[in-house]
């Protein structure tokens, strides 16, 4: 993530699903972390809000496929 982050810097934040107040994103990813849950809306990202429709990169990926998922996700909002 950080070799692409100095391509091209994203907003990032990192949650712990174990955490009580994260019970929503447990309820997701539980069994799948880690997880990326790439969504280009500043409003959901502000309010950490689940999404069906957030594109999702989980355990091992590459570094392309983490830029092919943001190319995608930043293409849906258009």
């Amino acid at each position: 993530m950080s070799k692409v982050w100095d391509r091209r810097p994203f907003e990032y934040d990192e949650i712990n699903v174990m955490q009580s107040q994260h019970s929503k994103w447990k309820a997701l990813y539980e069994f799948d972390t880690p997880v990326l849950h790439l969504n280009a809306t500043e409003e959901n990202n502000q309010n950490f809000e689940t999404t069906a429709a957030a594109r999702k990169l989980m355990h091992r990926f590459t570094e392309q496929e983490l830029e092919t998922a943001m190319d995608e996700t930043a293409e849906s909002t258009k």
